[in-house]
């Protein structure tokens, strides 16, 4: 697997997705069709194209905007539409120890055909000195979020945070390189659209979706990976703050499902994940259910209250108003149709490279509560932006 995503890499991807842990790859080659929403009102007829590839048993790879309803096209996000989904002119997935392929090229067929497994990447991290950003602001929309909450039907807010660094340059293969040995428990992507690359490394998986089985899952509540004892974190979960984001979630989605089946819902204990830089509570849930539309499910599930708050409505719109960037793809969802199958992620600890500007939009943003605590919300949110900060590569990075 390791091998074969340096091949894929040296050919300059498209469209990238990796889960190390699942040893599913995901990778296309040029465009051969776009289906873009620039217009919100134009959403059915969409829904209706991209309905009618999933017909043609062809593979969509593309996602949405977090706000699509209030889309706006600000600089950073002038090559990314609302909503977009592409057919690749080649594309290969590398799932339970297969190699798929997508297309007619013959030649990208055979280069990666000729792939050998379980050679090793050589790690090429490099822990960069980066020069933190005031965030004054950031704590201050913190204070006013659980003052809101304190005050409306608000129970949680997710607040995000932007910050730009400014670069000469980006070896975006060995980018993704880090992430994918960093955070091998995550799915790491790669999105080109004109002169932008977004990419990331997410620990959220929203739903999978065969046809009969709907797999989502809950993720929310953090706390930061400072080599504490598995005890300790043990312990700390089980504060009434960090449960009740959580549980706000796992709540929301069986309402979801609930709305859409009368069948069984299976429900995991919540479990802790544990990556470089932070442990997250997860709840899985399951449910038998078939013929579900892709796009139904995702438009039902996204955004959830981990991404934007509760209730949900009411948290995007104190959003809008208070945030002071629009954040475009970021918490979005990127992923993949492929047939009767598909597969969406929350579009998190990531940024969106400008080439043209030479400049990085890096992302994060955590959960509010009322009894939230401010300093530990900024370690959180430090954590999370050491995902981007320590993949990059280059010392000659200010922020």
């Amino acid at each position: 697997m390791n091998n074969l995503i340096k091949l894929i890499l040296k050919k300059n991807p498209t469209r990238l997705i990796v889960h190390p842990y699942e040893k599913k790859i995901i990778a296309s080659f040029n465009i051969k069709k776009t289906i873009s929403l620039d217009n919100y009102n134009n959403i059915q007829d969409f829904n209706k194209k991209i309905n009618k590839e999933i017909g043609r048993e062809n593979l969509l790879i593309g996602g949405f905007s977090f706000d699509s309803i209030n889309y706006v096209k600000k600089e950073e996000w002038n090559d990314f539409p609302i909503a977009e989904f592409i057919i690749p002119e080649y594309a290969v997935k590398f799932e339970k120890n297969k190699l798929y392929h997508y297309g007619s090229d013959d030649n990208l067929k055979n280069y990666f055909s000729s792939a050998t497994k379980n050679i090793n990447i050589q790690d090429c991290a490099n822990t960069l000195s980066v020069k933190e950003k005031n965030l004054e602001e950031w704590t201050n929309l913190i204070k006013r979020a659980k003052e809101s909450i304190k005050n409306s039907s608000l129970e949680k807010i997710v607040v995000a945070n932007r910050q730009k660094i400014h670069l000469s340059k980006i070896d975006i293969g060995k980018t993704i390189q880090n992430l994918i040995i960093r955070y091998p428990n995550c799915t790491t992507f790669m999105y080109k659209n004109g002169e932008s690359i977004f990419f990331g490394s997410t620990p959220e998986k929203i739903f999978d979706y065969n046809g009969e089985v709907l797999r989502i899952q809950a993720l929310a509540s953090s706390i930061p990976n400072n080599g504490q004892k598995f005890s300790e974190i043990e312990s700390s979960f089980k504060n009434c703050t960090l449960r009740n984001e959580h549980n706000i979630v796992v709540n929301h989605f069986i309402q979801r499902i609930k709305s859409i089946s009368k069948e069984k819902i299976i429900i995991s204990d919540p479990m802790i994940i544990e990556l470089e830089n932070i442990y997250h509570l997860l709840t899985k849930l399951q449910i038998k259910i078939k013929h579900l539309n892709h796009l139904n499910i995702l438009e039902s599930l996204h955004p959830s209250p981990a991404l934007s708050g509760y209730p949900v409505d009411e948290a995007i719109e104190w959003i809008r108003k208070y945030e002071t960037f629009h954040r475009g793809w970021y918490s979005g969802t990127i992923g993949y149709i492929d047939n009767n199958e598909s597969h969406f992620y929350a579009a998190l600890r990531c940024a969106n490279f400008l080439s043209n500007k030479q400049t990085i939009m890096a992302y994060a943003g955590n959960g509010i509560v009322e009894n939230s605590n401010a300093d530990f919300e900024i370690k959180e949110l430090k954590s999370k932006f050491k995902v981007i900060k320590n993949s990059i590569g280059f010392e000659n990075v200010t922020a």
